[in-house]
């Protein structure tokens, strides 16, 4: 059976010609979207072996922002598709960690290419940090190395290229690592990510009010992008 891939790119014209290249490639397109939430829709009753991502798409969601949806609540590996060369969006994709990036305008080498890269990568990923790896991990307090007890951890805020972790004694830690480095490191039976900024624990959950999760005293908005996969975890009864 051939590879599938989705593609999510809001310019009608290059998606039916990615759709064309990759076809002739000997791949399958499961679907063409253009937006966020449209291929979250997709994924949520489909499975594909790879998102082909343009960076910018409809919505208030990007493809960078995008591919760490499908990362967390699929397990979708993805490469991008950009014309952007600025330094955020350059500082951004690296982060992302995608398999392979496209730069438009391409040519169907291109896609040959980045497409047989991103699928001998795929193998390569790593897997979800098993419960004994996250119950070694440590952060540092004036000093000393002090075990994180993950049952403890309530929040996590990230900003830029810091982590905020916030423990239920009141403590907060700070790491030097992005939010989306801290994802790959906590289990996602218990935690989930519900914007851009902050990946919350399901059980530390005291109520919800709109779009609004509150935490103790503490109220975090829920992203638009986040709002229907946070929903699909909570039991509502």
């Amino acid at each position: 059976m051939s590879k599938s891939i989705l593609i999510v790119e809001d310019e009608p014209l290059i998606a039916d010609d990615l759709k064309i290249v990759i076809e002739k490639l000997g791949y399958t397109v499961a679907a063409m979207v253009d937006s966020a939430e449209g291929a979250v829709d997709f994924l949520l009753s489909n499975k594909v072996d790879l998102a082909l991502l343009d960076v910018q798409i409809k919505g208030d969601t990007d493809g960078i922002d995008l591919a760490g949806i499908l990362k967390e609540k699929f397990g979708v590996p993805y490469i991008f598709l950009t014309s952007f060369f600025d330094d955020d969006t350059i500082y951004r994709i690296r982060e992302a960690s995608p398999l392979a990036y496209i730069v438009k305008p391409y040519k169907d080498i291109d896609i040959k290419v980045n497409l047989g890269l991103a699928f001998n990568r795929k193998n390569d990923l790593p897997t979800q940090s098993s419960s004994a790896e996250i119950e070694n991990h440590f952060v540092r307090k004036n000093g000393e190395m002090v075990r994180l007890n993950i049952d403890d951890v309530l929040w996590i805020k990230g900003e830029d290229n810091y982590s905020d972790i916030y423990m239920t004694n009141g403590e907060k830690y700070t790491i030097s690592q992005t939010l989306k480095s801290m994802e790959d490191k906590f289990p996602l039976a218990q935690f989930v990510r519900i914007q851009k900024g902050y990946i919350i624990k399901l059980s530390a959950i005291s109520s919800i009010s709109g779009n609004t999760v509150y935490i103790g005293k503490e109220s975090i908005p829920i992203g638009k992008a986040y709002r229907k996969d946070f929903f699909k975890k909570l039991m509502i009864l």
